[in-house]
């Protein structure tokens, strides 16, 4: 199970997908793969994401660091985007 409530965390691999797919397998995670600003941001927002994923082979470091700031300047949105949460914490065990 992830750490505590509010830890985020950051995972890497040539590509990010697959470490995504291994990091979503933790109870509690919800792992973005994050390979641009835009998805970074709405994958917090709408999706209510603790994890980012980055591919090492297909971004650089200036590019993480974007991703990076603008998953941390987003809040997560409440109404349709918590209920989609709610949903899936629930399909993970998670009350």
């Amino acid at each position: 199970m992830a750490a505590a409530p509010g830890s985020l965390g950051l995972v890497f691999c040539g590509s990010g997908i697959g470490i995504s797919i291994a990091a979503n397998k933790v109870q509690g995670i919800r792992c973005a793969v994050a390979w641009c600003e835009h998805v970074s941001e709405y994958g917090r927002r709408h999706n209510h994401a603790n994890c980012l994923a980055f591919g090492a082979d297909v971004q650089t470091w200036v590019e993480v660091e974007r991703c990076l700031n603008a998953y941390l300047g987003a809040s997560e949105e409440e109404g349709r985007h918590a209920l989609r949460v709610q949903m899936v914490q629930e399909m993970d065990g998670i009350r």
